[in-house]
Formats: structure tokens, C-alpha cells, sequence
């Protein structure tokens, strides 16, 4: 089962320090600009603390508030001990801590990854609710497609960070940051490209993940390649050969 132990360090890494960039509406609580630290948002430590929160709340915040804060609100909350699978637990909590849950229309950690697991063959509500029915595909999933399933999920997150981009061109300055955030911590697995029947991997999805990791010039150019290829090798070993006699 996961372990928050393992994903503790992991996270403080990833999130920094204190936060005080005044561009950002995260950063701000009720119009007061408070910042963030170690990635916990004026919102989330004013419900954790249970009170209004000032500037220097946030610059106070200790490591072990906030990994309290982490173990509490989003492992716990969000069953992530449940998973068989620590480097799944790992990516979707982060998704969560990024994104939200997601649901009633918005995409969050949790909603691609009931997607994502629908794309494999499950058949969950993509309601952003992490439950004992999401819990079960996961776990299935991750036994049969462990690799995919990790990589599909994380491709998710990488389209969404592009996304949010266009959404908003203040973002576009720290998409590069984003993607590192995904490429240096949680990197693609070598064991992702498993087998699945077109009956449960829809094809335009499959096109969409081969766009998304190999862009559109390699696959036009395999689409021109493979029939020119196959013509010649018929044309040199086929073309000549006589039918055995009757």
C-alpha cells in the first residue's frame, strides 16, 4: 500500500518555499494578499487553522504544519494509503494538490484519473470524488496496466497544464515550470506502452497520447512511410515469385 513517509520529501521539494508573487490570485485570501509556502494556499491553511489567516501566518508556516496539512487533507482525505501502487498515489496526489479534486464540470487530479481509467475499460462517474468504486478500478488497472495507466494519467496532467495556458497568457510564462514540475519528478514510465483491445482504448484517445508524446510530424511521417515501405519490400521479395505447381 502507499505510504504518505515515502511522498513527504518529495512534495516539499517540488512546492519550495514561501511564495509572494502578487500576479497570482492564489496568493491572495479574501482580497488580502497572503502568498503561499511549500505550496499550501492562503485558502487551505485558513480551513486548516480554522481562522483568518494574515502575511505572517503563511511566512510562519512551518515544514511539519505544512506536511501535516498534506497527510491530512489530501493523502487521508483522498484514500491514496488505498493504492497498491506508490508512484501512482504519489502522481495523483500531487495532481489533487495542483488542480483539486476536480467535478460538476471542472477537471482536477481526480477526475483525469477516473478518465483515464475509463479509457482503459472501467466505467466510473467522473465526479471527482474519489471513492471506494474509483479506489477498486485504480487498483485493477494498476495490475494489469500498471505503466500505461501511470503514463496516460500523466500525459493528462501535461495537456492540462497546456490548457490552463491558453486559458490564461499569465500562465504561459511559468508552463515551462509546470512541465518540469511533471518531466523532473515524475518521469514516464519504460514498461508504459502496453497492449489494450481497441474495444476499451477508444482510437481517437489512442491518437491523442501519440500526438502528445511524439507530435504530429512523426506521425505523418510514419502514416507516409509505412505503406511506401511496404510497397517496396513486396516490390524486391514478392513481386517476381511464381505460385508452386499444383
Amino acid at each position: 500500500m502507499a505510504s504518505f513517509n515515502l511522498f513527504a520529501g518529495k512534495i516539499l521539494q517540488i512546492e519550495g518555499g514561501y511564495n509572494d508573487n502578487r500576479d497570482w490570485d492564489e496568493n491572495f485570501l479574501n482580497g488580502a494578499f497572503i502568498g503561499t509556502k511549500y505550496g499550501i494556499t492562503p485558502a487551505t491553511l485558513a480551513h486548516h487553522l480554522r481562522r483568518d489567516i494574515t502575511q505572517a501566518d503563511m511566512v510562519n508556516l512551518t515544514k511539519a504544519t505544512a506536511l501535516e496539512i498534506y497527510e491530512k487533507e489530501y493523502w487521508d482525505r483522498y484514500r491514496l494509503s488505498e493504492f497498491d501502487s506508490q508512484d501512482l498515489a504519489e502522481i495523483v496526489a500531487d495532481g489533487i494538490i495542483q488542480h483539486g479534486p476536480g467535478g460538476n464540470g471542472d477537471t482536477g487530479g481526480v477526475t483525469m484519473l477516473q478518465q483515464t481509467l475509463n479509457d482503459l475499460g472501467e466505467d466510473l462517474e467522473v465526479d471527482g470524488i474519489l471513492g471506494s468504486l474509483t479506489v477498486a478500478a485504480t487498483n485493477r488497472q494498476s495490475k494489469i496496466n500498471g505503466g500505461l495507466l501511470y503514463n496516460l494519467y500523466r500525459d493528462s496532467r501535461l495537456k492540462y497544464y497546456e490548457w490552463l495556458a491558453l486559458q490564461d497568457p499569465r500562465k504561459l510564462s511559468v508552463l515551462p515550470g509546470w512541465k518540469n514540475r511533471i518531466n523532473n519528478h515524475f518521469p514516464e514510465k519504460e514498461d508504459g506502452a502496453v497492449i489494450v483491445t481497441a474495444s476499451k482504448f477508444p482510437v481517437d484517445r489512442l491518437i491523442e497520447v501519440a500526438v502528445a508524446k511524439y507530435g504530429w510530424g512523426w506521425i505523418i511521417a510514419a502514416a507516409v512511410l509505412l505503406p511506401v515501405t511496404a510497397y517496396a519490400v513486396y516490390q524486391l521479395f514478392f513481386r517476381n515469385e511464381k505460385p508452386a505447381a499444383a
